[in-house]
């Protein structure tokens, strides 16, 4: 029979200590995960996203100044999350960041090719002088650039991330996080590919 400090227990006792046992291992737990430390990651994302949105309902179709004025923005958004420690095995903020980088990408793809077409190309001036808008065109290419080698950056950091969280949900053995991280490794396939083909054009 049980005892506690050296005094046995009748079985009535007996059952509500084992019936205290898991509520304290219970609470155990629940107080490990209140410690654990938590950050804004997912907010800040959510929130950017809302403002991109909103941009892109004003400014339709883009066009390549409200991009590049949203390029910075958007990027150290990212990037700031990414040095984040707290969500580093977050699917959803992962995800999050994803889309962020994509509708960066996709913007600077319609606006790209938008402004390929003379009429459509900013006004570009230095200091009080107009430049011409053939060289216009080149200095819009020439900014493009600049964002993509920026985000390429970003996109292989992010990339890091997410191998290590396919890494541990393929050790977890739960099927339905392997199932998550695969659609956002196909997610990320999408995203590196537009980076891709946007550096290509621009180059070209």
């Amino acid at each position: 029979m049980p005892h506690v400090d050296g005094q046995l227990l009748d079985p009535l006792e007996e059952n509500l200590l084992d019936d205290l046992v898991p509520t304290r291992q219970a609470s155990e737990s629940d107080q490990r995960t209140r410690d654990r430390p938590t950050c804004s990651c997912l907010r800040r994302l959510a929130d950017h996203l809302c403002h991109l949105h909103t941009v892109e309902q004003k400014h339709e179709p883009i066009n390549l100044c409200t991009t590049l004025a949203e390029a910075d923005g958007t990027r150290k958004c990212a990037e700031i999350v990414l040095d984040c420690h707290c969500c580093q095995g977050d699917l959803k903020v992962a995800m999050l960041i994803t889309t962020v980088l994509q509708t960066l990408l996709d913007w600077l793809s319609v606006s790209q090719r938008r402004s390929m077409q003379v009429d459509q190309t900013p006004k570009v001036l230095f200091g009080t002088w107009t430049i011409p808008k053939s060289d216009a065109m080149s200095v819009g290419k020439l900014l493009t650039y600049r964002v993509l080698a920026k985000s390429q950056i970003v996109v292989n950091n992010l990339r890091l991330r997410i191998d290590k969280i396919t890494f541990k949900a393929s050790k977890s053995g739960m099927s339905c996080k392997f199932i998550d991280t695969k659609y956002l490794q196909q997610a990320l396939h999408r995203l590196a590919e537009s980076l891709r083909e946007l550096v290509q054009h621009v180059r070209n």
